[in-house]
């Protein structure tokens, strides 16, 4: 695809995003910014409301191996108390949509977020650690480049969605969940 024509593409994108995000004041987010740089970008500033997760342990009133004492390692969400940040949604769209976008989170300065600082959920999916090609955590669903060139997910090209999955879609779904289900911060 010509450069100028990715640029009108993404200006279209931008503008449908724009009008979804205005209709959703629950995402937090404000208008995305498009840079059509060398390597073009969508930034989303969003209020991420985060968490803290509890741990205790709860003895089991057993008895182990040994006589030893059971106990279980519990887990929840700390509901009374919530904190907030700032953060940017960055989605990188260089060769798109011959390729699919990239999505990181960063720091409200614009530096990339900290492995440590990404969030979570108590069972630990959908944001994940350990890709060949990014020293990051990334978001792994399909829709993104991340995913798609992931090794496990060789077999679910991105042409099999590009069709179909729109990037301000792609975008409006990131915030959802980093708003819902991706919400403790350690």
């Amino acid at each position: 695809m010509h450069p100028l024509d990715v640029a009108d593409l993404l200006q279209e994108e931008v503008e449908r995003l724009r009008k979804q995000i205005a209709d959703q004041p629950a995402l937090r987010a404000e208008a995305p910014v498009l840079a059509l740089r060398s390597v073009p970008t969508i930034t989303v500033a969003f209020a991420k409301v985060e968490r803290a997760r509890l741990q205790e342990t709860v003895p089991l009133g057993m008895l182990g191996p040994g006589g030893g004492a059971l106990a279980r390692q519990m887990q929840g969400i700390d509901l009374s108390s919530k904190s907030e940040r700032r953060l940017l949604l960055q989605l990188g769209c260089d060769d798109y949509d011959g390729q699919p976008p990239t999505a990181q989170l960063l720091a409200s300065d614009g530096t990339p977020l900290p492995a440590e600082q990404w969030p979570k959920d108590l069972i630990r999916q959908g944001i994940i650690d350990g890709h060949r090609d990014y020293k990051r955590p990334f978001f792994c669903r399909p829709g993104l480049r991340e995913f798609h060139t992931h090794p496990q997910h060789e077999d679910d090209p991105w042409d099999s969605h590009r069709e179909a999955v729109r990037l301000h879609t792609i975008t409006l779904n990131l915030l959802h969940d980093l708003q819902a289900r991706w919400m403790l911060s350690t």
